[in-house]
């Protein structure tokens, strides 16, 4: 039994060419020619299917600026909430609150912080003394400041990081939209000497 071998009629007629004796210039036109017809058609396959999700297609509108709950949940986290509350207080957005829950600390959090919400209005303070055995403490105390937040839009941050500017809520609110439930942002990683 033999094997059948099933090729093209172009790579037949290439493989003709080749084994003519043809002279050298002929040859070498001929393949400069096969291989500007080759580049074509990669250079079209990629532009035609792989442009398109390099065109970004912005819309030119006007950002609004929706009202945010931000939401920062912390246990025994007092010396990273001296920076970052203040930060978060002195937000430009207009419309905003910090919706701030103590997760069980026994540090200085409690006192200062409630003190702190009876004066300003912008920031709001919850306390956790008890996580129920059926759920996990920050999903708990998340779930209670989602429930406490008055404002549809919800930004979260962790009690050790801070805003690159006072601008930080403005410009995570822009991001919201009709269409867009989701806004993420990225908190980048500073090394510190702890030794």
């Amino acid at each position: 039994m033999g094997t059948q071998l099933s090729v093209s009629p172009f790579l037949l007629l290439v493989f003709q060419v080749l084994c003519l004796n043809l002279p050298k210039h002929i040859l070498v036109v001929f393949l400069f020619v096969l291989f500007c017809f080759c580049t074509a058609v990669v250079l079209f396959y990629h532009l035609y299917f792989h442009l398109r999700f390099l065109v970004v297609k912005k819309q030119a509108t006007t950002p609004s600026y929706k009202p945010v709950s931000i939401i920062v949940v912390a246990n025994n986290e007092f010396e990273n909430l001296q920076f970052l509350i203040p930060t978060l207080l002195s937000q430009q957005q207009a419309d905003f609150e910090v919706v701030l829950v103590d997760d069980r600390s026994d540090d200085e959090t409690y006192e200062t912080y409630l003190a702190q919400s009876k004066i300003d209005s912008k920031l709001k303070f919850l306390r956790i003394d008890e996580t129920p055995e059926t759920s996990s403490a920050k999903k708990f105390a998340l779930t209670l400041a989602i429930k406490a937040a008055k404002n549809e839009n919800l930004l979260f941050i962790d009690a050790d990081c801070i805003p690159m500017s006072t601008n930080w809520v403005m410009e995570m609110s822009a991001c919201f939209g009709d269409k867009k439930e989701i806004v993420l942002g990225i908190s980048p990683y500073e090394a510190n000497n702890t030794f």
